[in-house]
């Protein structure tokens, strides 16, 4: 490939779409400004005042409800469980043995 196929060609690809893309943007036309009234701005009159409705009859007023019928009683709590057994005592420790014949536990050895 010669040196003008090797940078020229991928340099063509890039610069191509770059110059489409600038020449784009170049003439892209921005919205003129808008025009400002000549003469002086005036408020509109406001609305002439509505003619007030009838009022209506005032209601009965309503009578009371009757009073709720009183809750019951809660239940009583229930008595509490009975205290458990206590623990059995433990066995007493068997005496160490000092390993000689005699049934005399810590004697001398014979």
């Amino acid at each position: 490939m010669t040196f003008a196929r090797r940078f020229l060609l991928p340099g063509a690809l890039i610069v191509v779409p770059a110059a489409i893309a600038v020449g784009s943007l170049a003439l892209i036309q921005a919205p003129g400004a808008p025009e400002v009234p000549r003469g002086p701005i005036v408020a509109p009159a406001p609305p002439a005042e509505p003619t007030p409705a009838p009022k209506p009859a005032p209601a009965p007023a309503p009578t009371p409800a009757p009073a709720p019928a009183p809750a019951p009683a809660p239940a009583p709590a229930p008595a509490p469980a009975p205290a458990p057994a206590p623990a059995p005592a433990p066995a007493p420790a068997p005496l160490d043995d000092d390993w000689d014949d005699d049934a005399d536990d810590w004697g001398d050895d014979d």
